[in-house]
């Protein structure tokens, strides 16, 4: 529930952003800024480690993927970070529903 809403929150985000500046474009973020920003919010100084363990193949990827997030979670930096873990049946902490 919580990603889901998460989600939701950054499409809002993002339709209020472009009414108040339609000439935003995602792809002009510069690169260094987001590396940097996600560096900091997942207190990680490997940051290619971190991106490969969050299932992106290359740093490319994960900013094709990351444009869309970054400015919402800059301007919400009270949220914490998501981190999905895989579920298994066998382990009480991961299964679903807990």
């Amino acid at each position: 529930w919580v990603v889901r809403q998460r989600l939701v929150d950054c499409i809002r985000f993002h339709q209020s952003l472009r009414q108040q500046r339609p000439t935003l474009q995602l792809a002009q973020l510069r690169a260094e800024n987001m590396l940097a920003h996600f560096a900091q919010r997942w207190g990680r100084s490997d940051l290619e480690d971190a991106i490969v363990e969050r299932g992106f193949a290359t740093v490319e990827d994960f900013l094709a993927t990351a444009r869309s997030f970054y400015l919402y979670d800059k301007a919400h930096p009270d949220t914490e970070p998501l981190i999905l873990q895989p579920t298994t049946a066998d382990d009480p902490q991961t299964r679903p529903g807990l």
